[in-house]
């Protein structure tokens, strides 16, 4: 199930965004919880951290937060998150590149954006949950295959150089 969140202080945008998403999904056949916020500040941490793509408004009007600030507590908090910017405003572009923005669309650009945006958002986001199972000494580990640094071969043995979650040690199996 992908987990989906939509925010932007727009609510009649913000609901055709939803009916949008909702309908590239169901041609493709595809489940999504979508969770929808009119206000980054209100978002909750556990969504944050349980969610798999977030469509972020870039600029809030007399607003705290803005999309960037959101973006940024999402990356503390969930490194795999997918986020699209969507905005009026092209400045704002390259702040993206701090938090590693997926994709930045302009707003009016959005009807001829999105379905292409999603699914490949989507298909990130399957590529970075493929997993393999391996046997050692008779235990069965599971590793993400986005995990995994290099495999290196001495003899008839392979060894799997891993990262370890959220750090930039490795280890070997």
């Amino acid at each position: 199930m992908i987990r989906i969140v939509l925010c932007d202080d727009n609510q009649p945008f913000l609901t055709s965004l939803r009916a949008d998403i909702r309908n590239i999904l169901n041609a493709h056949k595809m489940d999504a919880v979508i969770h929808v916020f009119d206000d980054a500040e209100s978002i909750p941490e556990h969504i944050l951290t349980s969610s798999d793509i977030f469509f972020l408004d870039v600029d809030f009007n007399s607003k705290r937060y803005t999309g960037i600030d959101i973006a940024k507590k999402i990356r503390l908090l969930c490194q795999d998150s997918i986020i699209v910017f969507l905005t009026n405003y092209i400045e704002y572009a390259p702040e993206g590149y701090e938090v590693q923005a997926f994709r930045y669309c302009l707003k009016n650009e959005i009807h001829t954006k999105l379905e292409q945006y999603l699914l490949q958002a989507i298909s990130k986001l399957k590529a970075e949950q493929e997993s393999m199972q391996i046997n050692i000494a008779g235990e069965i580990i599971t590793i993400s295959l986005s995990d995994i640094l290099y495999i290196e071969s001495q003899g008839h043995t392979a060894i799997l150089h891993v990262q370890k979650l959220g750090t930039q040690n490795h280890k070997s199996y």
